[in-house]
């Protein structure tokens, strides 16, 4: 659950961030984009490290930790904490002080001067040698100590998945690169045994939808890195699941050279690699040249066409792609003809010799005659 400004929020693990492990604070506001949260008491922390609080319900009773809500008559101050020790009819309560001035110290407190201590809501901790389960529904480990993370110095843990080394906070599982479907969620059962109860009416498994070697175009460019856009083109390099659930991809980053990232298959599509050229515009007619440059595709075509307006400003570059291509194929009078221009001579003149009972020489003369006028 994300904190909000106003919560009441509970430390339940972090490194060397200024309040211990159980220290609870309400949120006043957030920096770095919310992944540091401060307090009103003026303590801060790494986000991660907190988990926000609900009030207990029900009838209080004794051994139950309370707050103090406010001043209680110079025995206890608002936001002292004790437990229950003895409770009347009335809800009066005889308090024994953990915090605070009365610490050790028991009083009474009367209704309605205190509140339940928040409970904290849980939180996964991770420990080495454990297997969990990802947001996407893998099993990973064991996990390894692996250092410290890059930007609070809490640890990590470390395991491959799919053959990659992969990171994760000690609090709370989240993927070192906050890749959310890599999020661990729960710690994998220890007892696998499957126990679904059969289903002939499951709906049928996602066809894979990319394979490798596939050439794709970015269509939804969220948690990607280097700038990665809409429209940038790619090759898949690993397939998961057949395709059907993530892929590691290869961008061609304008900056950064060619740059490996993963991908859901909805955030990507297969690019067409149909070929286009350049063309000079004039009153809004195409001027292509007599043998224009083909390009693999348009996205390379616009590139060069921006190249040439830039080089010639005044001009307009248009690029045209090659949708389909037309042939008609010639029709002859004579098998020798069509035998001549596909190639085969010596049939050609041999068909020729047999059709107008001429010798070699003459044969020869003739289609070669023929091959320079169809040229």
């Amino acid at each position: 659950m994300a904190l909000k400004v106003g919560d009441r929020a509970r430390r339940v693990c972090g490194h060397n961030e200024g309040s211990p492990i159980g220290h609870e604070a309400v949120v006043a506001s957030f920096e770095d984009g919310g992944s540091w949260a401060v307090f009103e008491d003026g303590t801060r922390g790494f986000t991660n490290s907190f988990v926000p609080v609900a009030e207990a319900a029900g009838t209080f009773k004794v051994g139950d930790r309370v707050r103090l809500t406010k001043y209680n008559s110079g025995f206890g101050s608002k936001g002292d904490v004790g437990a229950i020790d003895t409770i009347d009819a009335a809800g009066n309560a005889y308090v024994k002080f953990e915090t605070g001035s009365w610490a050790g110290e028991l009083w009474w407190v009367p209704t309605g001067g205190f509140q339940p201590v928040a409970v904290a809501a849980q939180q996964l901790t991770i420990r080495a040698g454990a297997f969990y389960k990802t947001r996407d529904g893998r099993k990973v480990g064991p996990v390894e100590e692996s250092g410290t993370a890059y930007d609070t110095g809490e640890p990590v843990f470390g395991a491959e998945v799919d053959g990659t080394s992969r990171l994760w906070r000690a609090c709370g599982g989240k993927h070192l690169l906050n890749w959310d479907y890599l999020d661990l969620i729960a710690e994998w059962p220890t007892d696998t045994a499957d126990t679904t109860a059969s289903n002939d009416n499951e709906p049928p498994v996602a066809e894979p939808r990319f394979k490798v070697g596939d050439p794709i175009r970015v269509i939804d460019p969220s948690g990607f890195r280097f700038g990665t856009k809409a429209g940038d083109r790619g090759v898949v390099t690993k397939d998961y699941d057949g395709g059907a659930s993530f892929v590691d991809i290869n961008l061609n980053h304008e900056t950064d050279g060619t740059i490996g990232q993963i991908a859901r298959p909805s955030q990507i599509e297969l690019a067409t690699t149909i070929p286009a050229i350049v063309c000079l515009l004039e009153d809004g007619q195409p001027l292509p040249a007599t043998r224009p440059f083909v390009h693999a595709n348009a996205d390379a075509a616009s590139g060069e066409a921006a190249r040439l307006a830039k080089k010639h400003p005044g001009k307009a570059f248009a690029v045209y792609e090659y949708k389909r291509t037309a042939k008609v194929e010639p029709v002859y009078e004579h098998e020798w003809q069509r035998l001549a221009v596909s190639g085969q001579k010596i049939a050609a003149i041999k068909e020729l010799r047999g059709l107008a009972g001429i010798d070699l020489a003459a044969a020869k003369a003739g289609v070669d005659q023929f091959l320079m006028r169809a040229a």
